[in-house]
């Protein structure tokens, strides 16, 4: 496969993708709204953890940098 190929598809697939998302986004907000509870809970229950593609089994901890007034923080 060529070069001008490959940069086709994956400009097609960058390009439909936001769309479905928009599209998922509007479909919360015909139901009665924003939840914000739902969506502070949902980040909250978020990993600190990179997930290897492909495989959903193993994954890499990403360190947590936090800047206090005491400088800066840096753990796992």
């Amino acid at each position: 496969m060529d070069m001008k190929r490959l940069l086709i598809i994956l400009a097609a697939i960058f390009a439909v993708v936001p769309l479905q998302l928009r599209a998922a986004g509007h479909d919360e907000e015909d139901k009665g709204g924003i939840d914000p509870k739902e969506i502070i809970f949902e980040h909250l229950g978020d990993g600190y953890d990179w997930e290897v593609p492909f495989d959903h089994h193993h994954r890499i901890p990403l360190p947590c940098i936090v800047w206090g007034s005491d400088g800066l923080h840096v753990f796992s």
